[in-house]
């Protein structure tokens, strides 16, 4: 365990979760809201041994209670902004658990790892996340980096 929250443990990204990680991933609908391109199971399967080989900021989301799979939420730290991604497994949208997430993620960049500034993009059509970044204080600025798309900061 890396830290935790109300209801959720943070742990590492491992092999231990690939399957996790493979049905959350070739979902259409997180396909949609995430990737400009579909991806198979090969391509996420070498995407986690890659990750897993890094040092990064990648964690894996855990239900304290049940220790079902939740998703994964990533701290990508620049120089001077670190950029913030986070992917819900579509059994556990719309519980909160993206809230409670993204608020605990940027407590610990700040407390545990000196990060001040984030920013994120996000696609125009992905209200709901639009809408969580916006509660949790991200406002959109000029930079953004597509039509389809919306940069954000906070």
């Amino acid at each position: 365990m890396i830290f935790e929250s109300d209801r959720i443990i943070y742990v590492k990204l491992s092999e231990q979760y690939l399957n996790d990680y493979i049905k959350m991933y070739t979902d259409s609908n997180i396909q949609k809201s995430l990737f400009k391109k579909e991806y198979n199971d090969d391509v996420i399967v070498n995407w986690v041994k890659k990750i897993i080989e890094e040092d990064n900021y990648i964690y894996s989301m855990i239900d304290r209670n049940t220790k079902e799979f939740i998703g994964n939420i990533q701290i990508i730290k620049k120089e001077e902004v670190a950029e913030l991604m986070i992917s819900i497994t579509p059994s556990k949208q719309g519980m909160h658990y993206a809230t409670e997430a993204v608020e605990s993620i940027i407590k610990y960049g700040r407390n545990k790892l000196g990060i001040s500034n984030y920013d994120l993009n996000v696609y125009k059509n992905n209200e709901k996340a639009i809408r969580l970044y916006q509660k949790v204080g991200f406002v959109e600025d000029d930079n953004n980096i597509s039509d389809e798309s919306i940069h954000m900061k906070l």
